[in-house]
């Protein structure tokens, strides 16, 4: 992270926020029909607890993998993410007189996050002692996927405070505009050749692939009014005219106001003491 803050003049400023993460995480694949790791070791505790992870030297298929579900980490398998975040705000300031602040918000984020899956061929013992099961992992296969989104997000705003004698307003009138960018491609293809080199070009059973994109965007100008007289006597209105790409183009944009007013009783000399 970084963060700096430029004072170019007595009227005019710059803060910048910069952040990077990047984050990889690696695990073996949970075979689907096991119910998860955790769930498996409770509710199956004489396949997954009490069953060794290979057969004995003596047994009829000796020294193999077994259906105890810890198995399944020991064959090479592979559940990876990787994932990037960059976020990047320049937020300037202008006051060209006093009370009165101009400001704006620039913000772009991007996600970058990549998944590879692999399930290697694997024969094991599971329920019959002479006989070699391979479900879960027949066929082999080679999983990867890439998810790519742009966030931009722009608000500019303006507001001034006016003070006169017990008299205090403030109003603020501002723009907001966001559009995200979604791309997504996969692709999977079965029979690897070597599970050393667990690639799509490695392998040579069926390829199946999908891609998609996707887009919203949302703009609105937004206001606030607030007046109060000695602090006692209070009004206020809020409001947004707001569109959103969600909805069809003849009811997407629509307007929210709302008016408030009070009286702080606790302020009036009668009730002193």
């Amino acid at each position: 992270m970084l963060n700096t803050s430029t004072v170019v003049t007595d009227w005019f400023k710059v803060d910048l926020k910069t952040s990077y993460n990047r984050s990889v995480y690696t695990q073996p694949v949970n075979p689907a029909g096991k119910g998860g790791w955790w769930r498996a070791l409770s509710q199956e505790p004489g396949r997954n607890i009490f069953m060794p992870l290979r057969t004995p030297a003596n047994a009829p298929v000796p020294n193999a993998l077994t259906d105890n579900i810890l198995s399944f980490m020991q064959y090479n398998s592979l559940d990876k993410d990787d994932e990037d975040i960059l976020l990047i705000t320049a937020s300037p300031t202008l006051t060209p007189v006093k009370n009165w602040n101009i400001k704006a918000d620039f913000s772009y984020r991007s996600e970058n996050a990549r998944n590879k899956t692999v399930v290697p061929y694997q024969e094991r013992v599971a329920t019959v002692w002479n006989q070699l099961a391979t479900d879960y992992t027949n066929p082999s296969y080679v999983y990867k996927s890439v998810t790519g989104i742009n966030h931009f997000v722009t608000n500019i705003y303006t507001d001034y405070t006016l003070k006169l004698n017990n008299h205090n307003l403030y109003g603020l009138v501002g723009y907001n505009q966001e559009l995200n960018k979604r791309d997504y491609l996969w692709d999977n293809k079965t029979n690897l050749i070597n599970t050393d080199i667990p690639t799509i070009g490695n392998a040579t059973g069926q390829l199946t692939a999908e891609d998609q994109e996707r887009e919203w965007a949302v703009k609105g100008v937004f206001y606030r009014f607030t007046y109060d007289y000695k602090g006692k006597y209070l009004l206020g209105s809020n409001g947004r005219y707001d569109g959103s790409s969600r909805f069809a183009t003849a009811t997407r944009f629509k307007m929210f106001p709302t008016v408030s007013a009070g009286w702080r009783i606790s302020e009036e000399k009668f009730l002193s003491r």
